[in-house]
């Protein structure tokens, strides 16, 4: 059973980081031409990937939610416990990028 949660953990923890990473290395290929060639492009970037990762983080906390809540109904204590620190993690980069896409 702990190499069930482990394995559970690292699994969304590596989709999560991979989606993060994605997202940052391929945000400037998403601004339109004329930011992409301005001198100040990396504001725009910046601002994308902040807004990017706002949604990404959403939807992957929407998905542990779900996972939350299945885990409840099939009694299964410690992946339910396990998916709900994935959430907190979840909700936890969604309330930052929350600030951050506020803040710029």
């Amino acid at each position: 059973m702990k190499n069930q949660i482990s394995k559970y953990l690292l699994i969304r923890l590596l989709f999560l980081a991979a989606g993060l990473w994605l997202l940052y290395h391929f945000a400037f290929y998403l601004l339109p031409k004329n930011i992409q060639e301005d001198q100040f492009s990396f504001v725009g970037e910046l601002d994308l990937i902040i807004g990017l990762s706002l949604v990404y983080t959403l939807f992957f906390s929407i998905f542990i939610f779900f996972e939350y809540l299945k885990f409840s109904k099939r009694c299964q204590v410690k992946l339910k416990k396990s998916a709900l620190v994935m959430l907190f993690i979840g909700v936890v980069l969604v309330l930052v990028s929350l600030f951050l896409s506020f803040k710029l």
